[in-house]
């Protein structure tokens, strides 16, 4: 093991002119006084100044340590002090410490003087000093023992390390700083490098200085070449930097950087939700961009179908101007069919008022057979008047045949004709469009005209005559039937058999209404069928013979009056039963002439919105004709461009990933060199210039004024032969300050010695 680390450690006093100007060098260049007193002030509680030396081997390691604490009694008359020493020495008086523990007691009474200093051994500081120092040696590059280099030839390198104690208060770690320097005589020397050092030249005199700043690691190189090599040591120096009193600013310095660090943390933040931003809209620019394209193919279809459309509008326009015509006589044909069914309404009216005539007779009759049956002596008085009352009857019986002929001559030829026609050409209408796989389509509902017919006196059983039948509006055109349907079929067939246009809107109003119409018709007939028999049972009762019976016998004249008002009541229950079935049918008549109504008002709004909506799409038609071409320009030209800027805009966004890179790269250099400058390599963001200084030996004690740190490594020379006996007897001990004297003494002949060669 090296010799070094166990050598004899040297006093202070007798460290030599070498380190005298080496002290006096470090202080020069560091701007620092070796001791900093402490103002005096007017508190009742003295203040203290510490100073710790400590004496290190070649590399490092403390050989010897002591603090020395100078006290400002500022009228205490005692002294208090915390920490733990292994001795403790009263440099000022005669006064013993009291220790107990770690607390050490001076009473100095009534005589204690102004200031007041002591000594103590420890260690302890050093295990908590906020750097760890190292030392190597190499000689022309080899590592060489220390104690191996006194005299020798070439360049020695010695390697500084001081790196951050882990075992420190925050306090030194953030506030303190470190100084080394090592002084050589350019007259005993070659050549002095020391990069990154800062290097003064006084005199002959050359000093390396090195810094570092609280919290950092560093290693320095000192290279020095020499004939014969020898050196006086490393001078450390520690404390807090505001003992300096230079970084007034730095709280200032503190807030800016809490105030950087913040809005750095928000750029970041921005920067990543700006990014995710951007990389989700990529996409969605694509899409869009997607978008736009099918939008502007669907505008080419749609312009490239323009003149279908139009011809198509064109077609259709035409076909309304059709259905308008059409539509203007339907009033005619309605009006038409609806006096059929007036006339057929007349007839029937015209076919009671008989049946009451006839029972007005009968009722006669009957009356003159009873007034025959009661009295035979006035029989051929009866005989005439039943003479008379038989040719009355035949008459009525002739007048309600002819009647009922032309009743049922309208029903059956006018109404069950046509709608047997229409019928058998339904039948040829269905089987065409089964052949052809094609639904037969009726579209009575949607082509179907009603005319209302107003009747302001109907006939009854007591009354027969005086109706008045009037339409609310002339026959209107028919409506246009959709196509293929069987009532466009049936216009074009019966257009092509000749029939004129009132016949074929009769026959298609009778389809359209067929079975109310032939509900009344089958009404009508059973009516004409009971007045046909009712006449027949007339003719039965061949009345001229029964008179030619009562002038041959009187004696049965009686059983005919009998028979004859048998029959009599038997013709009036016919005649009810009649006059019933034409209330029926009157029913049914007038619902047939409302629906008729109707569909003559349904015509003419038809023809009028089917105006409106023809002249509507005719202007509409025109717009957009007219700007057609520039729109389709304008669209194209708009979508292209809208979709170009959006593909442009995603592959601009292609480039996110690099710059997500790119920041990420700097976010990381700029935390990188932030934590190095807040505790990775340096405090100095983490310093307190206003904080105060803290005891070197314990947290106890107050009313610290400074704290200085004085270390120095060992001489690196050969040893002169010591003439001195040492420990010779009646040697006077001398005191604190006969010490202080003799070592500024030393200081001083060492300069002028050396300022002397």
């Amino acid at each position: 093991m090296n010799s070094n680390r166990t050598a004899r450690r040297k006093p202070l006093r007798h460290s030599g002119r070498q380190f005298a100007a080496l002290i006096l060098g470090a202080s020069l260049a560091l701007n620092l006084p070796v001791a900093v007193q402490a103002e005096v002030t007017s508190g009742v509680h003295p203040t203290v100044d510490e100073a710790y030396y400590v004496t290190l081997d070649s590399y490092g390691n403390p050989t010897d340590a002591a603090v020395v604490k100078s006290y400002a009694l500022n009228g205490a008359t005692e002294i208090v002090d915390h920490g733990t020493y292994d001795s403790v020495e009263n440099l000022t008086n005669g006064v013993k410490p009291e220790i107990n523990g770690d607390t050490v007691r001076f009473p100095l009474g009534k005589s204690a003087p102004s200031h007041f200093y002591f000594e103590g051994k420890t260690r302890a500081p050093f295990e908590t000093l906020p750097f760890q120092i190292s030392i190597q040696y190499l000689l022309n590059g080899v590592p060489t023992d220390a104690a191996k280099l006194a005299g020798e030839k070439g360049v020695v390198e010695m390697h500084i390390r001081a790196v951050p104690n882990p075992a420190s208060s925050e306090y030194q770690k953030n506030n303190w700083f470190l100084t080394a320097a090592a002084v050589f005589n350019q007259n005993d020397i070659l050549s002095l490098t020391a990069p990154d050092a800062q290097i003064q030249t006084v005199g002959n005199l050359k000093t390396a200085l090195f810094v570092w700043l609280p919290g950092e690691s560093q290693e320095y190189v000192l290279s020095v070449g020499a004939e014969d090599f020898k050196f006086d040591g490393f001078t450390f120096l520690l404390g807090p930097v505001n003992a300096s009193g230079r970084l007034g600013d730095l709280k200032k310095l503190q807030e800016d950087k809490q105030d950087i660090q913040k809005s750095w943390d928000s750029l970041n933040a921005a920067g990543d939700r700006l990014f995710d931003a951007a990389e989700g809209m990529q996409g969605k620019l694509n899409q869009a961009a997607s978008g736009l394209d099918g939008l502007n193919q669907v505008r080419k279809n749609v312009q490239s179908r323009e003149s279908e459309f139009y011809g198509n509008l064109d077609n259709f326009l035409g076909n309304m101007d059709n259905l308008g015509s059409a539509l203007a006589p339907a009033s005619g044909h309605l009006n038409a069919a609806n006096q059929t069914v007036g006339e057929l309404h007349e007839n029937l009216s015209a076919v009671n008022e008989s049946l009451l005539t006839l029972q007005q007779h009968l009722k006669e009759s009957e009356s003159t057979l009873s007034a025959l049956q009661n009295n035979m002596e006035s029989f051929q008085d009866a005989s005439d008047d039943l003479d008379s009352d038989s040719r009355n009857i035949k008459n009525d019986l002739r007048t309600l045949r002819a009647l009922s002929e032309a009743g049922k001559t309208g029903a059956n030829q006018k109404i069950s004709g046509t709608l047997q026609q229409m019928g058998a050409l339904y039948q040829g209408y269905a089987q065409y469009m089964q052949a052809h796989g094609l639904q037969p389509v009726d579209a009575g509902g949607t082509g179907s005209n009603r005319i209302r017919v107003r009747a302001t006196n109907l006939g009854t059983a007591s009354n027969a005559g005086g109706i008045d039948y009037t339409a609310d509006a002339e026959l209107t055109p028919s409506p246009q039937y959709p196509q293929g349907s069987f009532q466009d079929f049936a216009v074009q067939k019966l257009a092509s058999l000749g029939y004129d246009n009132d016949q074929i809107a009769y026959a298609l109003a009778l389809w359209n209404q067929r079975d109310t119409v032939q509900a009344a018709a089958a009404g009508a007939n059973e009516v004409y069928g009971k007045v046909d028999a009712l006449g027949n049972d007339l003719e039965a009762l061949r009345l001229s013979s029964l008179y030619d019976a009562l002038y041959g016998s009187s004696a049965t004249g009686s059983l005919a009056a009998a028979d004859v008002q048998k029959l009599s009541a038997d013709i009036r229950r016919s005649i009810d039963a009649l006059n019933r079935v034409y209330q029926t049918t009157d029913g049914y008549l007038p619902t047939l002439q409302a629906t008729l109504g109707d569909a003559a008002a349904l015509s003419d709004t038809v023809r009028a919105d089917t105006e409106s909506l023809t002249a509507l799409l005719r202007t509409s038609r025109d717009i957009v004709k007219s700007n057609s071409a520039a729109f389709h320009r304008s669209a194209d030209l708009s979508l292209d461009a809208s979709a170009s800027i959006l593909r442009q805009s995603a592959t601009a966004l292609d480039s996110t990933d690099a710059m997500r890179q790119a920041a990420d790269s700097i976010r990381d250099l700029v935390d990188q060199k932030w934590n190095e400058n807040t505790g990775e390599k340096t405090r100095l963001f983490s310093l307190d210039a206003a904080a105060a200084p803290e005891s070197l030996t314990s947290t106890e004690n107050a009313d610290v004024s400074s704290v200085s740190v004085m270390l120095r490594s060992a001489e690196i020379k050969t040893v002169a032969p010591d003439s001195h006996v040492k420990g010779a007897t009646g040697q006077k001990k001398t005191g604190l300050f006969s010490r202080i004297r003799k070592m500024f003494a030393d200081i001083w002949h060492g300069l002028t010695g050396w300022m002397h060669r």
